[in-house]
């Protein structure tokens, strides 16, 4: 499977479950530069049961992963640290609108 079809069907996969979720939905999207990216994967630690070692460098790297696009989108750059609190007041404040 490529990984521009494998990503086509995350979103069918994802959406009906992240529908069925209660109250609203806030739709966090971390963004990091591609090399940062590479370098903290290959890095990581995961349970085999991942199946990581059979994803191709297509499927991890070829095109970008769309939004969901199920409720208010709030865009994180993650090449730094994450102030954690203050993505938590943006997040109640974009629920609160």
């Amino acid at each position: 499977m490529s990984g521009r079809s494998h990503r086509q069907h995350l979103v069918p996969i994802s959406l009906p479950l992240v529908r069925e979720l209660p109250g609203p939905v806030v739709e966090i999207r971390c963004r990091v530069e591609v090399g940062t990216a590479r370098e903290r994967y290959r890095h990581r630690r995961r349970d085999e049961r991942h199946l990581d070692r059979f994803r191709t460098e297509d499927e991890l790297w070829g095109s970008e992963v769309p939004p969901l696009g199920v409720g208010r989108l709030i865009t994180v750059q993650t090449s730094e640290p994450v102030d954690v609190a203050a993505l938590a007041d943006r997040i109640r404040a974009s629920v609160n609108r």
